[in-house]
């Protein structure tokens, strides 16, 4: 018997309804948020995370269990892509400290090439 879940969707309101499966449908919109939308949605109607994941071609229940628990603390926002990690292209002093660990890289940079 599957176990019940740590933070279970909770109910939504109309207007989040609505606005999930507009985004749902959409086919002007970005995929992942399109996919996160579904997702959301099939949990509503009482899919089990991991059944909600392979409905839109994903693997993992337990992205679709943090994508609850994120909807449940910020709502529709949930659906908006956050930042990846790697370099901050906003600030002077983060792309200073990202270009000595790595950051792009000319050719006259890397030296010359070997066997040359």
């Amino acid at each position: 018997m599957a176990q019940p879940h740590k933070h279970p969707l909770r109910s939504l309101t109309g207007t989040e309804r609505a606005e999930l499966e507009r985004v749902a449908r959409s086919a002007s919109d970005r995929a992942d948020r399109v996919a996160r939308a579904k997702q959301l949605l099939a949990v509503a109607d009482g899919a089990r995370f991991t059944d909600a994941a392979r409905q839109t071609g994903r693997r993992s229940g337990d992205a679709v269990a943090l994508l609850v628990q994120r909807f449940n603390a910020l709502g529709l926002a949930a659906l908006d892509a956050r930042h990846g990690g790697g370099c901050s292209t906003g600030r002077p002093s983060a792309t200073a400290s990202c270009a000595s660990f790595g950051g792009p890289r000319t050719a006259s940079a890397m030296g010359p090439r070997p066997g040359r």
